[in-house]
């Protein structure tokens, strides 16, 4: 049986999520802790999105770099953070609202090395994948019809029974669509320049400052040229942003969304 490890800082929802998958007779299912620093290792975690210390994306690239699998799941994340835990690593996303069945049958597709996909983040990329178009490597018409499908609650065997297709064929898909996904998020992750002056940024320096700071000094022009960079990133990736934010106050408020910043 693999490990499974849920980390969820509300006990209550952690030690419910507990008893369901050990019923399943599949699992051997950890005690809940409530931060990834607390965290054992374990060949599938289950992982809050909203979590005291790291959180997020950080908290995901953490389990997966530790050598886990990873099913992120949320009671009010948006599609921005859910599409970056996605590009950190994460095997699939479902809702904390979802029904027993579904958490089970998606623990259970990322145990197998599958991804899961719920009708929420099929949307999710389904949509930036329409809004953000790859150069090169972008999914076909045929991939966003399977989206759509997952979109609509649809189970991957309902899908391949529809599409005349094998299962197999839809988790190829899936995978392609995932690598495309992460490519794309990467594309307006900020570069490790980038988050260098996110950093100072974040101190309330000023251009000048932060150009003087730098390992190696820079030009204050090219602190702005970073900046302009740094907020065109910002807004491509929290929609809800107006686009003529201010460079250093959008540097400083994605700072603040970085564990390790």
């Amino acid at each position: 049986m693999q490990t499974v490890l849920i980390i969820d800082d509300h006990p209550v929802f952690g030690e419910g999520l507990e008893a369901w998958l050990r019923d399943t007779g599949r699992f051997d299912v950890l005690a809940s802790v409530t931060a990834v620093e607390l965290a054992p290792p374990a060949a599938v975690v289950v992982c809050d999105m909203r979590l005291p210390g790291r959180s997020g994306a950080a908290a995901v690239r953490h389990l997966v770099d530790a050598g886990s699998k990873v099913l992120a799941f949320s009671g009010s994340a948006s599609s921005q953070d859910v599409l970056d835990v996605i590009a950190a690593g994460a095997a699939g996303y479902i809702s904390k609202t979802a029904s027993r069945a579904m958490f089970v049958a998606a623990v259970t597709a990322v145990a197998d090395g599958k991804f899961h996909v719920s009708a929420e983040l099929a949307d999710y990329l389904r949509k930036d994948a329409m809004h953000r178009k790859l150069a090169t490597g972008e999914i076909g018409e045929l991939a966003h019809d399977v989206l759509r499908r997952f979109s609509q609650g649809d189970r991957a065997d309902e899908i391949a029974a529809a599409l005349g297709w094998s299962v197999a064929r839809i988790d190829r898909m899936v995978a392609e669509i995932w690598q495309a996904a992460t490519r794309r998020r990467l594309l307006l992750m900020p570069t490790p320049r980038e988050r260098d002056v996110m950093k100072l940024a974040k101190q309330n320096l000023s251009h000048k400052e932060i150009a003087a700071r730098l390992v190696p000094p820079i030009a204050k022009g090219t602190v702005s040229d970073y900046l302009d960079s740094i907020r065109d990133k910002f807004v491509q990736t929290h929609p809800d942003t107006p686009r003529d934010i201010n460079p250093l106050v959008a540097a400083r408020e994605w700072a603040n969304e970085f564990h390790d910043l």
